[in-house]
C-alpha cells in the first residue's frame, strides 16, 4: 500500500476549502453544527448553498462585493462567504438564508439590516443626523 506524505490530508482540505464546492461544504457543516447546538431548524443542503452563491454571481447578497476564498493568516477573510439567517434564530431553511460577506454577517450579528445601514451612514458622515 502506498504511503502518503505527512500533511497530505491537511493540504488537500485547505485546497478544497479554496474551491466554491469546498466552501459550500464548510458553510453547510458549520451551520448544521450551530443549528443542532441551538435547537433551531435546519433543512438546507450544500447544493442549495452553492446554488445561492452561483445565482448571486459569487458576490455578497447585500453589498454586491465579490467573495474571496483566500484566507489571511489564520483569520477569516472579511470578504469570504458566510451563511446568514435573514431572521436570526428562525433557522437555516431555504427561505431564511442568504450568502453574505463574513464582515457583514459579523457586524450585523443579531440585528436587522436597517441597524447596520444606519451605522454605515454614521461612519460615512459622523455629524449627519439620520
Amino acid at each position: 500500500m502506498p504511503t502518503r506524505k505527512a500533511g497530505y490530508n491537511k493540504q488537500y482540505c485547505a485546497n478544497y476549502r479554496k474551491t466554491w464546492h469546498g466552501r459550500a461544504q464548510v458553510l453547510y457543516g458549520a451551520a448544521k453544527r450551530r443549528a443542532k447546538k441551538r435547537g433551531i431548524p435546519f433543512s438546507i443542503t450544500r447544493d442549495h448553498i452553492l446554488h445561492l452563491m452561483e445565482i448571486q454571481g459569487f458576490r455578497c447578497a447585500v453589498t454586491g462585493k465579490e467573495f474571496c476564498l483566500e484566507s489571511k493568516n489564520t483569520f477569516v477573510n472579511p470578504w469570504s462567504p458566510s451563511l446568514d439567517q435573514i431572521s436570526p434564530g428562525k433557522g437555516y431553511t431555504p427561505e431564511n438564508i442568504r450568502v453574505v460577506a463574513a464582515i457583514y454577517n459579523y457586524a450585523r450579528g443579531e440585528y436587522e439590516d436597517e441597524c447596520l445601514i444606519e451605522l454605515a451612514k454614521l461612519l460615512l458622515n459622523p455629524l449627519q443626523e439620520i
